[in-house]
């Protein structure tokens, strides 16, 4: 009986708490509803693994450094995920033979697990005001090409990049 004349005497007050409650349900399943994928990485599993080939900045110093050696006015290089950005300042006007040099102190200074996960992206620059407009050179896949580890499909013309495993080369640069 005294529970009837609680509830009797608090009536709104139950009612405030029951629609508080249910407000509060509803809330949190139209937030999973509108948010459902919050918690997860936002790149996916795209970086599954890289800490197992990952560079450590001692090793893209000593990349940078090699770079400096030849007589450039400044290389710098930075990683993003899966892509290793290397952009090198040069004082003429940027060269193929240059950026294939450059290339491949890259690739040499890698491991092999290295080459095969990450994405690289040579720029080539110059600190010249006359080649400021068509200073950069962007020879990711030109370079690779030249290295031997990009082919050109006889039946396509399409390239295939070497560096994938056989299973993986439907990948179509």
């Amino acid at each position: 009986m005294n529970i009837k004349k609680t509830l009797k005497n608090n009536k709104y007050s139950c009612i405030a708490i029951g629609i508080f409650v249910v407000v509060i349900i509803v809330g949190f399943l139209l937030y999973k509803l509108l948010f459902p994928n919050t918690g997860t990485p936002i790149y996916g599993n795209r970086l599954d693994g890289i800490n197992d080939v990952n560079y450590t900045k001692d090793s893209l110093n000593i990349i940078a450094e090699k770079i400096k050696e030849e007589k450039v006015v400044n290389a710098e290089i930075n990683e993003n995920g899966k892509i290793i950005n290397v952009i090198v300042t040069v004082s003429e006007k940027p060269k193929k033979e240059d950026a294939t040099k450059f290339a491949k102190i890259i690739l040499d200074n890698s491991t092999k697990e290295q080459i095969n996960y990450f994405d690289y992206q040579l720029f080539v620059k110059s600190e010249k005001e006359d080649y400021k407009d068509n200073s950069s050179l962007i020879k990711n896949m030109e370079i690779i090409e030249k290295l031997g580890l990009i082919e050109r499909c006889n039946e396509c013309g399409n390239k295939i990049d070497l560096r994938k495993p056989k299973n993986e080369q439907l990948t179509i640069i």
